[in-house]
């Protein structure tokens, strides 16, 4: 008879500090629970197993690995987690002992790392950066002689060819990772990232089109949709990039009806890529060749024509300066416009519990029907967190589905 069941491989410490090769297979286990998340949000699990002989707290180790596997047939095991410990606590009563484990994804901790994208001056692409950047990863969390490796390769991972200026000093992957992954890095709009339960790195463009369609009373047991201000944005201050003095263009706009209906809801930008391609479609015209040059970035000689005065001339640093500046902040207006287009009204927030299954991916889009709801006719949303839960009725699977902007503006 088929029936539900899990796998968790715990894995200790050798003498050097790497991870055992094989693992112990745990047993007595009461329940677990795992959630998965997009982005910088990070990968959770607990378990909680039955204190049998009043040692299992000491038997696991914080930052200890462990493999959390399930089964919905009772032989074919599907990776879910791969996790580190840090945190156990032993709870007693009369009729019980229990040992509650909890910890992240590996990609949570192992991003903390501190990098840097200072060390070439030349142009290169998101997907260079991306990977250079999990390449010091690595590097750092190496340096204890763990074995902590995140995978990389261009079969998880779509490259971009857009060439960007990216100099950025020592700051948390995370926070460079989420940067990168914005549209005015990559070729395709905004790209998603997370590590999969075999700890290989994806980092690919948003989808589109959905996977399939979830209706109400089918593939849903049960709902909860809400609607209200989440992740509203009705004002914005752009960093367009640096003017040719060196000073920050700062462009700003907001969308009025959505700021009296639901307040200040204030957002930095950054976008320095608007100057910086601005400043390289001129550079291209050989006033100066150097582009990574230390200096001002201004023309050699006057009169001057730059690539987008169409014709007209500038005829010293000032007037250079302020067309530069004028046409900037334009691109940032622009810019502004389109995000305010989609980010000022309210949305929608689903969460469903479902018939248990390992094949749903975050980031997948599905058409969602739920009759006499919010909406009549399918309403495409996005993955946003898949949550699972075994206990003694076996796997349960609650997905969690945030209204996207991008799928809503088309």
């Amino acid at each position: 008879m088929a029936f539900h069941t899990y796998k968790i491989e715990h894995f200790g410490k050798t003498d050097t500090g790497a991870y055992n090769e094989v693992g112990t297979e745990l047993s007595n286990i009461l329940s677990i629970s795992l959630s998965l998340k997009l982005g910088e949000s990070a990968d959770s699990f607990s378990f909680t197993i039955v204190n049998y002989d009043d040692n299992q707290l000491n038997f696991f180790k914080i930052d200890d690995r462990v493999k959390i596997s399930g089964s919905l047939d009772g032989s074919t095991y599907v990776l879910l987690l791969d996790g580190i410990i840090n945190s156990k606590n032993n709870t007693s009563t009369l009729d019980s002992k229990t040992v509650a484990i909890s910890g992240l994804n590996r990609l949570e901790k192992l991003f903390n790392a501190l990098v840097s994208t200072t060390g070439e001056g030349i142009q290169r692409t998101a997907s260079y950066w991306v990977g250079n950047i999990i390449e010091q990863v690595n590097e750092f969390n190496d340096f204890g002689g763990t074995d902590r490796e995140i995978l990389y390769n261009d079969t998880t991972v779509i490259p971009t060819t857009k060439l960007i200026d990216y100099r950025k000093g020592f700051e948390k992957a995370f926070k460079l990772i989420e940067e990168l992954s914005q549209d005015q890095y990559t070729d395709n709009g905004q790209y998603i990232y997370y590590l999969d339960n075999a700890n290989y790195f994806h980092w690919k463009p948003k989808s589109q089109v959905a996977q399939g369609e979830l209706e109400y009373g089918d593939e849903i047991l049960t709902h909860r949709t809400q609607k209200g201000m989440y992740d509203v944005i009705n004002y914005i201050i752009m960093n367009c990039g640096k003017s040719p003095y060196g000073a920050s263009i700062l462009q700003m706009d907001y969308a009025e009806e959505s700021i009296n209906k639901l307040g200040w809801k204030v957002k930095l930008i950054t976008r320095e890529s608007i100057a910086n391609e601005l400043r390289q479609a001129d550079q291209d015209s050989n006033y100066k060749p150097e582009f990574w040059d230390d200096g001002a970035e201004f023309p050699n000689a006057y009169p001057y024509s730059p690539t987008w005065a169409e014709g007209a001339t500038v005829a010293d640093n000032a007037e250079y300066n302020t067309s530069f500046v004028n046409v900037c902040l334009l691109t940032g207006q622009l810019a502004i416009e389109a995000l305010l287009n989609n980010t000022t009204g309210a949305t929608f927030k689903t969460d469903l519990s479902l018939e248990p299954s390992f094949a749903y991916l975050l980031g997948d889009v599905y058409s969602l029907k739920i009759p006499d709801n919010f909406w009549t006719t399918p309403q495409d949303i996005r993955v946003s967190s898949i949550n699972y839960t075994f206990g003694t009725s076996g796997w349960s699977l609650d997905l969690k589905f945030k209204e996207d902007t991008e799928l809503t503006a088309q």
